[in-house]
C-alpha cells in the first residue's frame, strides 16, 4: 500500500472539495460570490452528497435569499442511518434515535453534529 506525504494529501483533498464547489456554485448561484457561505455548503455537499445537497432545505433557503436560514438549516444534517443494533449502541451513548418507515433507525452522531456547527459557524460568519 503506497503511502501520502501530507501534501500529497492535502492536493488529493483540495481537488476533491474543488470538484463539489463548482457544482455547489452552479446550483446555487446567490451564493457563488461569498466564500464562507459557499465553503459551508460545498462542506455540506462533500459530506452529504451533491444530490442530497440539492434536495435540501438548505438549497432552497440559499436560492430564496434566506441565507441565515439557509446557514441554520445546515444543523438537520446531523444524522445517519444505521442498524437497530448500532442505534441501541447510540442511544445508550446519548444520541436520539428514530426508527424510520423501512425499518431502519436515523440517529444523531457527535462528530456529524460538531462539523455541522462548524459549517453553520463559518456560514453565518459570511453574513456579518
Amino acid at each position: 500500500m503506497r503511502r501520502y506525504t501530507d501534501a500529497e494529501c492535502l492536493a488529493m483533498l483540495n481537488d476533491a472539495v474543488a470538484d463539489f464547489m463548482q457544482p455547489v456554485a452552479e446550483m446555487t448561484p446567490t451564493i457563488a460570490d461569498n466564500p464562507k457561505v459557499l465553503a459551508a455548503a460545498t462542506s455540506l455537499a462533500y459530506n452529504a452528497g451533491a444530490a442530497n445537497y440539492r434536495g435540501s432545505t438548505v438549497h432552497r433557503k440559499f436560492l430564496a435569499g434566506d441565507f441565515k436560514g439557509g446557514c441554520l438549516a445546515i444543523a438537520a444534517w446531523n444524522k445517519s442511518t444505521v442498524s437497530s443494533a448500532t442505534a441501541r449502541k447510540l442511544s445508550a451513548k446519548g444520541e436520539t434515535c428514530t426508527r424510520k418507515a423501512n425499518g431502519a433507525w436515523l440517529c444523531t452522531i457527535k462528530g456529524l453534529t460538531n462539523r455541522r456547527a462548524d459549517e453553520i459557524k463559518l456560514c453565518l460568519g459570511g453574513l456579518s
